[in-house]
């Protein structure tokens, strides 16, 4: 609201809140005055990612911030781990699920995948 207000770019880190991300953009938005900085509204959103050349081995690669999502949940030490194959065994389903939830808009996948993600984003937000 208050970068709305003063005529300001707003950013939004969806890491923190993903399900306030379209409310939090509506109301800077809707509060949004011309300034000297902008004459109309200006969006950018931090999204979470993991890029490789394929879909399985980005999923792989996501494998380590799953583990580090869990051992946060679980109030373990939050050193960075190796990726795995499975995380089934590593997360009880409901582990998996507030894990899942807690990351929100992240995007994993090959360019192509994370490509076609970020247009639907850029298109839902107008970001």
């Amino acid at each position: 609201q208050l970068a709305g207000e003063r005529g300001l770019p707003y950013a939004f880190a969806s890491h923190f809140a993903p399900r306030l991300m379209h409310e939090a953009i509506r109301v800077y938005r809707n509060h949004f005055k011309p300034s000297a900085v902008l004459d109309k509204p200006y969006v950018m959103l931090g999204v979470p990612l993991v890029a490789a050349d394929t879909d399985e081995h980005a999923e792989y690669l996501a494998t380590s911030v799953y583990q580090r999502i869990l051992a946060l949940m679980r109030g373990q030490s939050l050193v960075q781990r190796a990726p795995v194959k499975t995380m089934d065994g590593l997360w009880l389903p409901h582990e998996k699920e507030a894990g899942m939830s807690f990351l929100g808009l992240a995007m994993v996948g090959s360019p192509e995948k994370i490509r076609a993600k970020l247009e639907v984003l850029v298109d839902q937000t107008q970001a």
